[in-house]
């Protein structure tokens, strides 16, 4: 696809442009404006960042950013974050306050309009993202008038460092912290995390919880104290040994964590979605009847398993998808039609949800194939901030496919050609 023939084809939800790697790599070095940032995405980790951008017909924007806006307001109804807390069995985190920071909604977008797959407390991918469609613009300048969200690109780290700032006005240092943070994968971001959260005026640091220790009251690190954490763990209730001291601060009001336990009780535990695809149940909690038809429109089926309706679920797998509770990028997720028998007898019953199979759209590439397309919005109470997608081929994305990875999205308004 050329400079001049930006056109969607007619019906097509995504269309990909193509962008020269040659180009886009020395134009991400400058968006990153990190050295060790750009250092880490080069080695090792190239396939994070899609050679593509990615053109979203608007008649699919429009409900993906309303299905959002509608989310929220249900967990923020009362009588459904309560629902939301007994669902999660964390009824005791109920009455704290709750601490999400900036929210990641993953859609499989269908001709029947976006369906929502999961929500993520600490969706990676935002800064990187952002300095992907900044780098795309470059390289593409006719891009440059297309909307990735509800906020211009350069106030997108502006708003990330308000909802730290914040948390916790006073905090003079943040720490960013998750297992073994220069093997993860998105570690280019932290980087990215700790520029921005200096440049706030911050000291910052990239921590392993095992050097964290609580002491007198307080959270340190080789003697510093920590009041103000950047939580990228995935042990979401902080339940792992070595993630005792982080813990003991916390369940101490020592330190605030974003995200924090009741957080990802509220937004992120999988058997939410066995109460948001449910119109009836939503009404029945008092939500308005336009945000419970528009909440349970856009979340597929979803059940939680249990040992009497395991062996049901066998005979009708084809059409489902089983996800653990407790998972996260798509570890233990089992698409129904390519599970083994000896898979399935290995698995608890109580440990999944089990929702309607959506099929990611594939997405046509401009070098000839196609690779399977998810769409992640980014928000913030509610709100859009950006929009990426994430290229993949396989059952769940992997950021391992070769060309795949993020790619930035533009709300395309032009009209379609032909």
């Amino acid at each position: 696809m050329t400079a001049g023939a930006l056109h969607r084809a007619a019906a097509a939800p995504l269309a990909a442009v193509a962008v020269e790697p040659s180009a886009l790599w020395p134009a991400l070095t400058r968006a990153l404006g990190d050295g060790a940032a750009a250092s880490a995405l080069a080695e090792g980790r190239v396939n994070l960042i899609a050679p593509v951008a990615v053109l979203l017909d608007p008649a699919q924007a429009g409900p993906v950013t309303a299905a959002v806006s509608a989310i929220h307001r249900a967990l923020s109804h009362p009588a459904v974050r309560c629902a939301a807390l007994a669902l999660a069995r964390a009824r005791g985190l109920a009455g704290l306050k709750v601490h999400p920071g900036i929210l990641g909604f993953d859609f499989h977008l269908t001709a029947d309009g976006p369906r929502l797959i999961e929500i993520n407390t600490n969706p990676g991918g935002l800064l990187i993202a952002a300095a992907h469609a900044r780098a795309v613009r470059a390289c593409r300048p006719e891009l440059c008038g297309l909307p990735t969200g509800d906020l211009p690109l350069d106030h997108l780290e502006q708003q990330v460092g308000q909802v730290f700032a914040a948390a916790d006005p006073k905090a003079t240092a943040i720490a960013i912290v998750d297992d073994a943070p220069a093997g993860q994968h998105l570690y280019p971001e932290f980087l990215l995390y700790r520029r921005l959260f200096q440049a706030l005026g911050r000291a910052a640091w990239i921590l392993d919880p095992r050097e964290l220790s609580f002491v007198g009251g307080s959270l340190r690190c080789c003697g510093d104290a920590i009041a103000l954490v950047y939580n990228r763990l995935t042990d979401f209730m902080l339940t792992a040994p070595e993630h005792a001291a982080l813990a003991a601060a916390w369940r101490a009001g020592a330190v605030r964590l974003i995200p924090d336990p009741p957080a990802h009780a509220v937004y992120s535990d999988k058997r939410l979605l066995s109460l948001l695809c449910d119109f009836e149940a939503l009404r029945a909690l008092g939500l308005p009847e336009a945000d419970a038809a528009s909440v349970a429109q856009a979340v597929p089926r979803t059940a939680i398993a249990s040992t009497e309706t395991w062996g049901e679920l066998w005979e009708r797998r084809r059409n489902l998808f089983f996800k653990p509770v407790k998972g996260y990028a798509g570890k233990a997720a089992y698409r129904g039609d390519k599970i083994s028998r000896t898979t399935w007898e290995s698995l608890h019953a109580e440990d999944y949800v089990v929702q309607d199979f959506t099929p990611a759209p594939r997405l046509r590439l401009p070098c000839g194939g196609g690779l399977k397309a998810d769409l992640r919005a980014f928000a913030r109470d509610g709100r859009v901030v950006l929009l990426a997608a994430r290229l993949y081929e396989g059952q769940i994305t992997n950021f391992r496919t070769p060309g795949g990875g993020f790619a930035p999205v533009f709300i395309d308004s032009r009209p379609p050609a032909g």
